[in-house]
């Protein structure tokens, strides 16, 4: 069936689907490569994709509506080496920009097309160069685009340009939600450079930072005993809580480690966060080291091919592909662990017994981040818990 799938118009396998024949035919599930072949949308695609000229590129998928069947195709293609891999977030922002233009009147996309292009794209161009691009990254650079688009919109709507808007067009436009001037500050800023508007337009400032949200202390450990006890948590839940509420990591990192970023040497099961691999406690070693074994071997429930995986917690249907922040986020407030307080409360407990400079370190955060921490531990660190005393004396 494979076979007959991907023959091209002269009868024959093009050569450079070669691989994804193989995976296809010689992979360890056969029974899941049938049922994805069978019931799979993306059945209709490998057919177009076997009667091209030429070898496929991300390009053709691209210019085709975004969808899960093409997002699961191009993780297949990519995983077999058809296609090269790429920076999928920022790749899938591209595409998504390309559409968005084409559905914008030529006068809003002569706006748009060089703000998105040379502002929006170039700095996410720039951040994938030099570190991690995620999709929450993506997502954001998206929503700039999207704002700029509706203020053009807005101003259309009432028969004007963007040279005729005024701070009490903008004002208005906004409503004073900080979110959407947040995310419109990048679009002002350009225009205002380049003369699109007047020079003295002022977009509201970002909401103050946030006060810091901790957890309660015993609250947060009775948190950790419920999920270690708990049945119905999975391994990954297990592992993805533990991480943050001991080692405080940002959901970000933990998406993003891979099985040898675990290290053992004289019994020590260590991680690698930044430059040196952190010891980790038993109860999370233990857990995280059977996780990794589980990791490698685990096969891709709908996705033909090898069982072969680098991610510690790796998609469960796209291959290559790690879990994303947003089920992992859902796994935790399944087993009622609030993240953001969570880590908070852990960040915290460890810039009181570790120098900022060391946190930074093991950590991998940043100096000014390490900073802020031990500031927090050493004031509001205080007041929290001058606060329970006094809450605790009142009982």
């Amino acid at each position: 069936m494979a076979t007959s799938l991907l023959t091209g118009d002269d009868g024959t396998v093009p050569p450079w689907l070669d691989p994804l024949l193989t995976m296809m035919s010689s992979g360890p599930r056969p029974d899941s490569t049938m049922r994805w072949l069978q019931r799979s949308t993306s059945t209709e695609l490998l057919h177009e994709i076997a009667r091209l000229p030429r070898p496929v590129t991300h390009a053709d998928l691209d210019a085709r509506p975004a969808t899960l069947a093409i997002y699961h195709l191009r993780a297949v293609l990519v995983h077999c080496g058809v296609l090269p891999p790429r920076q999928e977030p920022l790749g899938r922002l591209e595409a998504w920009l390309e559409h968005q233009l084409e559905g914008l009147p030529p006068g809003h996309a002569a706006v748009i097309g060089p703000y998105a292009r040379w502002s929006v794209l170039r700095r996410a161009r720039r951040r994938a160069a030099c570190r991690h691009y995620s999709f929450s990254a993506g997502q954001g650079d998206r929503r700039r685009i999207s704002e700029a688009i509706k203020l053009l919109r807005w101003l259309h709507q009432r028969d004007r340009s963007l040279a005729d808007l005024t701070q009490a067009d903008l004002d208005r436009h906004l409503r004073g939600d900080r979110n959407r001037a947040a995310h419109l500050t990048g679009f002002i800023t350009w225009a205002r450079s380049r003369d699109l508007v007047d020079g003295c337009l002022v977009v509201p400032l970002r909401q103050a930072d946030e006060p810091v949200l901790l957890a309660d202390v015993e609250d947060h450990d009775a948190r950790l005993r419920t999920l270690l006890a708990d049945p119905a948590a999975s391994l990954e839940t297990q592992v993805a809580g533990l991480l943050v509420m001991m080692l405080a990591l940002p959901l970000t990192r933990i998406q993003r480690l891979t099985t040898s970023d675990l290290h053992t040497r004289d019994g020590v099961v260590r991680l690698a966060l930044a430059n040196h691999p952190v010891p980790l406690p038993p109860v999370l070693a233990e857990r995280i080291a059977r996780l990794a074994q589980i990791a490698q071997g685990k096969p891709y429930a709908l996705v033909p091919g090898t069982n072969d995986n680098r991610w510690l917690l790796p998609s469960p249907t796209l291959p290559g592909m790690h879990l994303c922040t947003r089920q992992i986020a859902a796994n935790l407030h399944k087993a009622g662990i609030p993240v953001r307080t969570s880590r908070h409360l852990a960040l915290l407990l460890l810039a009181e017994r570790l120098p900022a400079p060391v946190l930074a370190e093991l950590l991998g955060l940043s100096q000014s981040t390490a900073a802020k921490w031990a500031i927090h531990s050493q004031t509001g660190w205080a007041d929290y818990l001058a606060a329970r005393t006094a809450a605790t004396r009142d009982e």
